[in-house]
């Protein structure tokens, strides 16, 4: 997830608190960039891009996910001019550990 989230087409800090994880390692490859909304501000909404049909109007790979950064980014700051869901939108890189034919 990108430490920046955008609402009525303007971005804010998103401070992400700091995890005890370990990241991601060479067997997880990225399947694409998400962009979704937060409305309540604790958990997750929807992918516009699959719960609005807003794939039908941007280029999306087989996940309904956009290939880049930088395209999940400027979709961002579109989401409310589409008629998606309100916001806030944070922008979520989908990453899916590799299988023996990947």
């Amino acid at each position: 997830m990108l430490p920046i989230q955008v609402n009525e087409a303007i971005q804010t800090n998103f401070p992400i608190p700091d995890l005890n994880v370990e990241p991601p390692d060479e067997t997880f490859i990225s399947l694409g960039y998400d962009v979704v909304c937060r409305p309540l501000g604790t958990e997750f909404g929807c992918s516009p891009l699959s719960c609005n049909q807003l794939a039908e109007k941007f280029v999306v790979n087989r996940y309904c996910l956009l290939d880049d950064a930088s395209a999940a980014f400027e979709l961002a700051f579109k989401m409310e001019s589409l008629g998606s869901e309100p916001g806030p939108y944070l922008i979520v890189e989908v990453l899916r550990q590799k299988t023996a034919t990947t």
